[in-house]
C-alpha cells in the first residue's frame, strides 16, 4: 500500500527472494552443464558472477540483521544504510546482464538459452525491487 512502509522486512523478503532465484539458476547451470550443453569454461564464467552475487547478497543480509539487532521492532532502513546497500547491487545487477555473458546467446539448445536467459531476467527483476524498496524508504 503507498505510503505504508517497512523498508526493512520488505527489503529482507527480497534478498531472499533474490538468494532463492539464483540458487535456482545456479542449479540450472550445472544441469547443462552435466548434460554438455554448456562448456566449463562457460559454467565457470556464470558460477563466478553468481558467488560474487552471492557474496553482495551476504553483506546485504548483513546489514539487514544488524539494523534488526540494533532494534528490534525497527521496520525502516535508515537512508546511509539504504545507500550503502544500493552500491552493493548496483554492480551485481549489471554483472547478470545477459548481454555481458555473450555465450548464451550462442547456445543451440533453445530450451536451455532460454532458462538460462530467464533466470538472469528474474535475478535482475529481483534486484530492482529491491533497489526500488530502498530508493523509495519502502513506499512501493
Amino acid at each position: 500500500m503507498i505510503g505504508c512502509s517497512d523498508s526493512l522486512n520488505k527489503a529482507a523478503s527480497a534478498s531472499k527472494k533474490f538468494s532463492q532465484v539464483l540458487g535456482e539458476f545456479q542449479t540450472n547451470v550445472y544441469t547443462f552443464y552435466d548434460a554438455k550443453i554448456i562448456s566449463a569454461e562457460n559454467k565457470d564464467q556464470i558460477i563466478d558472477v553468481c558467488m560474487k552475487a552471492n557474496q553482495a547478497g551476504l553483506q546485504v543480509d548483513a546489514i539487514l540483521a544488524a539494523i534488526k539487532k540494533a532494534d528490534a521492532d525497527a521496520k525502516e532502513i535508515g537512508l546511509g544504510d539504504r545507500e550503502r546497500i544500493i552500491k552493493i547491487l548496483i554492480p551485481v545487477s549489471q554483472s547478470l546482464d545477459p548481454q555481458k555473458l555473450e555465450f548464451i546467446a550462442g547456445i543451440k539448445n533453445e530450451a536451455a538459452k532460454q532458462k538460462l536467459e530467464g533466470g538472469l531476467v528474474a535475478a535482475r527483476s529481483v534486484l530492482s525491487s529491491l533497489q526500488i524498496i530502498l530508493a523509495s524508504g519502502g513506499t512501493q
